[in-house]
């Protein structure tokens, strides 16, 4: 089975339960976390774990596309990064998760949609809820 190539933007905070899942759950091995895009990365739980793993650590995703690429990109960061980090990625050739909300404006969401459109890559809103037994009733 080939893996599915990862960027990990955003390295504490939520970004730690993605990479929970992505380094340690059964799941794990269908995924190869490339590279890791934050600034501050040595502050988190995961960030001696991904250095210790050989995984790259950039401190932006125009660093990280200048080395490498990545087939999915997962972005749990401050939310005014959202759609500079999203259409960057989708621009670079991956496919994006990025955490909720999608962002700032109205008018970002929008940029991030047309670059969606125009690249051929999905584009998804991560939100915890989606699956709980409540909302899927609802």
């Amino acid at each position: 089975m080939q893996k599915i190539s990862v960027l990990m933007i955003g390295t504490g905070g939520y970004a730690a339960i993605y990479l929970r899942e992505l380094l340690h759950s059964p799941r794990a091995e269908q995924f190869q976390v490339t590279g890791a895009v934050d600034p501050y990365a040595g502050m988190s739980e995961f960030g001696r774990e991904l250095s210790d793993r050989g995984v790259p650590i950039y401190n932006t995703v125009e660093e990280f596309y200048q080395a490498q690429e990545a087939e999915l990109a997962i972005i749990a960061t401050p939310i005014y990064l959202h759609a500079h980090q999203t259409q960057y990625c989708m621009e670079h050739g991956s496919h994006v998760l990025c955490e909720k909300p999608i962002c700032a404006t109205l008018e970002d969401a929008e940029a991030m949609m047309t670059t969606r459109d125009r690249t051929g890559r999905k584009l998804a809103i991560g939100f915890q809820w989606s699956f709980s037994e409540a909302i899927l009733k609802l």
